[in-house]
């Protein structure tokens, strides 16, 4: 494929894409809540952001393939806007890259060999995490006790690259769970790092006893900014609940928009955050 693929720009309408969500008006318009990447109006050339307004019948250029605007109106609800599957094979170029930049995980320093587990247990494990991982404040992640036992030579492990180092982070855990907190992994030498420098991490499990080890999956870990969240989310809230929404609705949204915008998200975490910070409320 040409280079010039790299800058390939996607127009898709809204009407084609609020035909695969749900039937709407042609007067109807929203409020756009987040944008992520860059998402063009097509009638004024501006840059999408917060709290502009799109309509039905306006046309939105993604100027990137992971690009998403979420929108809210009152009447409808929220749509998550973004380039369907098969058009971002038009872009190929340009995710390969991003993929590519996810496959640098070997960043382990032991001549180690692996071993067949469980694959049930694997699967499972594997399932938690997704392309990009957010951690909203700790997440805590089960494991099976009798395929990953966890003890102070057995234990989970986040290796990645900065600066040209590699880095090997063990990971802390209670019975038959393992923790991802900032604090466990982006902190060298007591210092927090810069984690825009951090393209992807792996996490593995390993046996230092027997030197052996398993991969488990590569990913981008993000912390999102807790104090911008938790704003966000509480005026989000607030416009659920004057409709009328019950609070294990709202928290059910809240989580819905949030895995939408940031990635997959630890579910048990994210609700216990949200109650200990009443944002659903």
């Amino acid at each position: 494929m040409k280079t010039k693929n790299l800058f390939f720009v996607i127009i898709i309408s809204v009407v084609l894409l609020a035909a695969l969500y749900a039937p709407l008006r042609a007067q109807e318009c929203y409020i756009v809540m987040k944008v992520r990447g860059e998402i063009v109006l097509e009638s004024t050339g501006k840059v999408l952001k917060n709290g502009d307004e799109v309509c039905f019948a306006d046309n939105i250029i993604f100027k990137t393939a992971d690009a998403i605007a979420v929108v809210h109106s009152a009447s409808k609800g929220r749509y998550t806007l973004r380039v369907n599957k098969s058009d971002r094979n038009e872009l190929s170029e340009m995710i390969t890259t991003v993929v590519a930049s996810a496959l640098s995980q070997n960043t382990g320093e032991m001549n180690t060999r692996s071993w067949e587990v469980n694959a049930d247990a694997l699967s499972e494990l594997k399932n938690e995490f997704a392309d990009v991982y957010c951690v909203v404040g700790k997440s805590r992640i089960f494991a099976d006790g009798g395929t990953f036992p966890m003890n102070g030579k057995n234990n989970f492990q986040i290796r990645y690259l900065y600066e040209g180092e590699k880095i090997n982070k063990d990971l802390s855990f209670s019975e038959n769970s393992f923790f991802i907190d900032k604090g466990s992994v982006y902190i060298i030498d007591g210092k927090e790092i810069d984690a825009s420098k951090v393209k992807s991490v792996s996490l593995y499990y390993v046996n230092k006893n027997e030197n052996t080890e398993k991969f488990i999956r590569t990913f981008s870990l993000i912390f999102p900014d807790l104090e911008q969240l938790k704003k966000e989310l509480s005026d989000y809230a607030s416009d659920l609940s004057i409709s009328g929404m019950k609070t294990e609705e709202i928290s059910e949204e809240l989580y819905s928009y949030t895995s939408d915008i940031y990635g997959s998200i630890n579910y048990q975490g994210f609700m216990d955050w949200i109650n200990a910070n009443n944002i659903n409320r």
